[in-house]
């Protein structure tokens, strides 16, 4: 069996399965049908779909069991499942997320709805496989390298190892810091020949500024104690390029014990410390963008650990506007530099069309670019030369995310020294801006899926008519408010209202009127509600409820009277009441202290007595109980 795009269909009624499969088979799925959920849950491992379509209600188990239990097997939790459920079945929808459903798709049944379901959660499923297989290759190569790091560390000593495979350089001091010895390896590591090296005199000619000040309390240290000790600094060679060396430095003694100077054994680690940053780098992002909500934040570490890395001067991140047809700015750091900072302020107002500017050749050749001096390139290359030259930065290079064909961003950096194209920074960046694209696209799924539940939640929690809090709004915002004012000893007060003759009106005005009777009803109740802690929330049909948290009788009976008079207002023409001419309402008070003896629906019923009181003493009042 071709298993491309199979789908598994799980329904016990034939004409969904019949129309399903014809309609599927039609758009280039291969379709396996089954009629109830325990065969489903017997052949679903033979199966393997990469889709389950599946009805909610079936004989013997249900769909959410199915679903429930397949979401608890290794080998098909990972496997997309579309309920199909009636349209308006909110509760079993919200039922079929929270077992573990991807989507859902309501009958009777939208073609071009059910195939773009169907194909964005197979492509989502095989974007998180890639994810997954490209997060299980970096970490075995992570694996590798420690494992390469340790064997060098256990191989005999360290010392050992870097004597017999590293150029070591050997130099010595005597007591007055004057250069004793030179051998041809630190000739090599630093650029100074021996001649050179022995007219020199201390140690600042091969160390930075910032190291200097240190290396110098290490020698007095050794002098002082006869100490050994193990250093890494950055040195400085003859030609001014910063290198990375380790130092295992001790003191000479002569036959009478006295220290007669100092002598190092010096080892160019500059591209073993590269490498280690390297892998440090891509953990670094790795872990940096996993814990960020956003595309723009994920930019924006991923820059900073890349500058701090690889010590370039500036970075930009340059990002396709929301029709695609152009770059714009979306965030920019570096070194602390005034004219740094005016730079990033005059990129904050440009666009990038494609093959425009650097951000937009990379965009148009989705190839990374290196221009080593912008100050010398034209303005059609790089639009902002002028603004670069008066910064002092020279090089740039131009680097694409991209993941599954779609060009997701462009990452400009700079630096203020003129520099050749590096194979192995290239191979670096390209690295980290692969495993970049993958974490992107990431965190925009989980965007759309953020999304996409906040419009169920919203869906499970607000009347779609009257557009204010359902009646499960209501029952869990008066269960929360019930226990908050029990541990604080204040009082609730609940109004439960009904429009009065709504049936007569509803019978003779037509549902439509009644409908929007409705709505101008709720929407006057919740108006003349001021405190944003009070709840109005539809219970029912024509009924309506009134949460009052820390309200007194006395305030709960103002608040009835502020939306009887926000009725009469709406003077809603009701010629079938027979309490008025217009709409009217009839509302039912009661207000307690919460506590162990009483209970959210001992409050209800009170104020459904109080309801029936009202009604029963003529309509178009309050009542309290």
């Amino acid at each position: 069996m071709n298993k491309k795009n199979l789908i598994l269909i799980v329904d016990d009624q034939p004409s969904n399965l019949e129309f399903l499969s014809r309609f599927l088979k039609k758009s280039g799925f291969d379709i396996q049908v089954l009629q109830d959920g325990t065969t489903a849950l017997e052949r679903v491992v033979e199966i393997d779909p990469d889709l389950i379509l599946l009805d909610i209600i079936m004989p013997g188990i249900d769909g959410l069991e199915v679903c429930r239990r397949l979401k608890s097997w290794g080998e098909t939790k990972d496997i997309p499942i579309i309920f199909m459920t009636a349209l308006n079945d909110v509760l079993d929808k919200v039922s079929g997320l929270t077992v573990g459903g991807a989507d859902y798709i309501t009958k009777p049944f939208q073609e071009d709805e059910v195939l773009a379901r169907i194909n964005l959660h197979i492509k989502q499923a095989r974007m998180m496989q890639e994810i997954e297989r490209s997060n299980l290759h970096l970490k075995q190569e992570i694996d590798r390298r420690k494992l390469l790091e340790k064997q060098l560390i256990d191989s005999k000593t360290r010392l050992s190892f870097l004597i017999d495979r590293a150029p070591l350089g050997v130099i010595e001091w005597n007591q007055t810091f004057e250069v004793s010895t030179w051998n041809p390896a630190a000739e090599i590591i630093f650029g100074y020949s021996e001649e050179e090296a022995l007219k020199l005199r201390g140690f600042k000619f091969i160390f930075t500024e910032h190291s200097r000040v240190y290396f110098g309390k290490v020698f007095a240290e050794l002098l002082n104690n006869k100490l050994i000790s193990h250093h890494t600094h950055k040195n400085l060679t003859k030609d001014g390029k910063i290198i990375v060396c380790e130092w295992y430095n001790t003191v000479v003694i002569d036959e009478q014990d006295n220290v007669i100077g100092i002598v190092a054994i010096v080892v160019d680690v500059t591209k073993r410390k590269r490498a280690e940053d390297e892998i440090q780098l891509l953990l670094n992002t790795i872990q940096a963008v996993n814990v960020v909500s956003d595309v723009r934040s994920a930019l924006e570490v991923t820059l900073r650990q890349i500058i701090e890395t690889i010590e370039w001067d500036f970075g930009e991140a340059w990002i396709p506007n929301s029709t695609e047809n152009c770059l714009e700015y979306s965030t920019g750091l570096g070194i602390d530099d005034p004219n740094i900072d005016i730079f990033k302020q005059q990129n904050l107002q440009l666009t990038f069309l494609p093959n425009q500017g650097l951000p937009g050749q990379v965009w148009h050749s989705r190839k990374l670019e290196w221009i080593e001096d912008i100050s010398l390139i034209r303005d059609s290359t790089f639009s902002h030369s002028q603004i670069a030259k008066n910064t002092g930065l020279k090089t740039a290079l131009g680097l694409p995310i991209i993941q599954d064909n779609e060009v997701l961003a462009i990452l400009v950096l700079f630096k203020k020294d003129t520099l050749v194209p590096d194979e192995r920074l290239l191979d670096l960046l390209n690295a980290v801006t692969k495993q970049l694209g993958s974490l992107i696209q990431r965190k925009k799924i989980e965007a759309n899926l953020a999304i996409a539940n906040q419009q169920l939640q919203h869906l499970a929690t607000i009347d779609s008519l009257t557009q204010i809090p359902n009646r499960r709004y209501f029952d869990d915002s008066l269960k929360s408010e019930w226990r908050r004012l029990q541990r604080e000893n204040s009082f609730i007060s609940l109004i439960l209202c009904d429009v009065d003759y709504f049936k007569p009106y509803n019978d003779n005005y037509g549902h439509q009127a009644g409908d929007e009777c409705l709505v101008r009803v709720a929407r006057a109740i919740n108006n003349a509600i001021r405190r944003p802690a009070d709840c109005v929330a539809r219970y029912g049909g024509e009924e309506f409820a009134i949460i009052l948290p820390n309200t007194n009788l006395e305030g709960a009976i103002h608040v009835a009277n502020l939306v009887r008079s926000a009725l009469q207002k709406l003077k809603i023409p009701h010629q079938y009441s027979q309490v008025s001419e217009y709409i009217s309402i009839s509302l039912g008070i009661t207000s307690t202290i919460p506590s162990g003896d009483s209970s959210p629906e001992a409050l209800i019923a009170k104020a459904d007595r109080a309801l029936y009181q009202a009604k029963s003493q003529g309509r178009d009042r309050y009542a309290v109980s």
